[in-house]
């Protein structure tokens, strides 16, 4: 079965339930979104949530970062994932993986480097997108994040 298929039946009994929900959300959200190349965005994602799963044993790493772009792409709200069972410490670092509106990027990131699931799951979604043809600009944005992160 193709990696690439966020909703495949790949190894399932290895898959903890609550990151399985996570995938499935991230999947619905991100229906019908592409990236700059035009591939499916929830690949981000995925490719994010294969990072954590590989670094961390805990679960909700993988579930925030499966979930990480959701409020922002996608309009879900903190209510909608607590209402999907998402655990309110994921939820939490969602929501700083959020920026919101007229935030600075600084404010931004100074925010979500006190929580551990956030930052972490930050640093892995820069160097993803550092791997999608950045602009210019992006490439010194994002080297000036993960200087201020690490």
């Amino acid at each position: 079965m193709s990696d690439s298929n966020p909703t495949s039946s790949r190894s399932k009994a290895q898959e903890h339930p609550r990151v399985r929900v996570a995938r499935l959300l991230a999947a619905r959200f991100h229906k019908g979104q592409t990236r700059r190349g035009k591939e499916p965005y929830v690949n981000h994602p995925r490719r994010v949530a294969a990072v954590m799963k590989k670094r961390k044993s805990h679960p909700s790493f993988q579930v925030v970062a499966w979930l990480h772009d959701v409020m922002e792409d996608a309009g879900v709200t903190r209510a909608g994932l607590l209402d999907a069972g998402i655990q309110s410490r994921e939820v939490d670092s969602i929501c700083l993986l959020t920026r919101q509106p007229g935030q600075s990027y600084d404010d931004y990131l100074a925010k979500l480097r006190g929580n551990s699931m956030a930052r972490e799951v930050k640093i892995f979604d820069i160097l993803d997108n550092l791997a999608d043809q950045p602009t210019s600009k992006q490439k010194r944005k994002y080297q000036k994040a993960l200087q201020f992160l690490l």
